[in-house]
């Protein structure tokens, strides 16, 4: 059940410090894009957005802090990869890769030189 204040108290002078929370419920909720209408309109928003935080009745929780939010989600992502990002596992295949390569490259010269050791008149 909802409560008021259950994630803070937010005011009309927070307005700067919720931006980026607040740009993502105008773009989600209310579907407002790029906004680029008259700043009264804009606080109207804002005074809904503060009227749903204050009673904590926001759809989602990320509506509250999204940039904790966010790390949150990147945290869970970056245990499911087994604490490796996508970015580093694919550094570590291609090292991998030209690890292999080059000790096949090694073998094949090594090859290449027992053979006309051998065979010393062909060469």
């Amino acid at each position: 059940m909802p409560t008021f204040g259950k994630y803070g108290i937010l005011r009309a002078s927070d307005f700067h410090s919720k931006q980026r929370s607040f740009n993502i419920w105008l773009e989600e909720v209310k579907g407002v894009m790029s906004f680029t209408g008259p700043k009264w309109e804009l606080q109207n928003y804002f005074k809904d957005y503060m009227e749903d935080y204050n009673t904590a009745t926001l759809p989602h929780i990320k509506y509250y802090d999204y940039d904790k939010w966010e790390m949150e989600e990147y945290q869970k992502n970056k245990t499911k990869t087994n604490g490796k990002s996508s970015v580093q596992r694919d550094e570590a295949l291609h090292m991998q890769s030209m690890q292999e390569k080059a000790r096949a490259k090694r073998e094949e010269e090594l090859a290449l030189r027992l053979k006309t050791r051998l065979e010393p008149e062909k060469y």
